[in-house]
């Protein structure tokens, strides 16, 4: 499952790409549970195989890189706690969007 989540990012980006000349910047918003920077080392890569960042190979493998990362903004959400209100679910806490520049290579 966790590999098909990958994936489909990474499809997501290398379409995204394809309508970018280089040099062109895209700007994802996604939901997010925190800061980029507060994620594992584990998340972050993940992530950024999945946006096309990756810059570091994995057993032994390079990623295809589609894209040069920026910077990334995170926004905590209302939206968010109206729904641990509802669900009384602890993981339904905190969470809230990552906005995310990155620049086509």
């Amino acid at each position: 499952m966790l590999s098909d989540s990958l994936l489909r990012g990474k499809v997501v980006s290398r379409n995204l790409r394809g309508l970018l000349k280089k040099g062109g910047i895209c700007v994802r918003v996604e939901y997010a549970k925190a800061e980029r920077e507060r994620l594992t080392e584990l998340e972050q890569c993940r992530l950024a195989f999945e946006e096309g960042s990756l810059k570091t190979s994995v057993n032994g493998r390079k990623a295809e890189k589609l894209f040069d990362f920026i910077s990334s903004t995170y926004f905590q959400s209302k939206v968010m706690e109206d729904v641990y209100y509802q669900t009384k679910d602890e993981t339904d806490r905190k969470g809230g969007y990552s906005i995310t520049m990155v620049e086509a290579v």
